[in-house]
């Protein structure tokens, strides 16, 4: 059986805080947008950065995608100076730079928590703007979901799995 509980508005920034001190072997992250808040250590976003550092720290195996693509020319830049920042704190990130935009906003932790919607990782989307995310507690489904985000992590889907995960087949 699963649990599941939406997550309004600003519920979700204590929600994802709460899920990464909680994570025991891994947190996998797909965002089209994390706007990054460098040197303002109040931000939200600096929060969940250092919350992920610890995190890793503990152990915890941490991968997370970003969107890059040719369409989204200022968050390739924001994107790239994170994706260096993650790198020096030991977090595996990767740029999505292929054709297709990325606008997942998915987080899975322990391949059993999963958090997805309409949340970015902002501080507008963190305390300022209407969102709405769905917290699903499921094995079932978070494995089924951590089995995409490997396929993006690795984009190797061929035409044939693209047309099947879209229905197509």
């Amino acid at each position: 059986m699963a649990e599941i509980e939406l997550v309004e508005n600003w519920a979700y920034y204590s929600l994802i805080g709460d899920l990464i001190r909680q994570a025991q072997n891994s947190i996998n992250i797909a965002t089209f947008d994390f706007l990054f808040q460098f040197q303002k250590e109040k931000s939200p976003t600096f929060q969940i950065v250092e919350k992920l550092a610890a995190a890793r720290e503990r152990g915890v195996r941490i991968k997370i995608l970003l969107n890059a693509s040719p369409h989204y020319y200022h968050l390739t830049e924001i994107h790239s100076l994170l994706h260096i920042t993650l790198q020096e704190k030991g977090i595996d990130c990767k740029l999505w730079r292929a054709n297709e935009t990325l606008h997942a906003k998915m987080i899975i932790v322990d391949r059993t928590e999963v958090v997805i919607g309409s949340h970015n990782i902002s501080d507008s989307a963190l305390t300022k703007n209407i969102e709405i995310s769905v917290r699903i507690t499921n094995p079932r489904f978070g494995e089924k979901c951590s089995q995409i985000f490997d396929r993006l992590w690795c984009y190797d889907l061929t035409t044939k799995e693209k047309k099947k995960i879209l229905g197509e087949e």
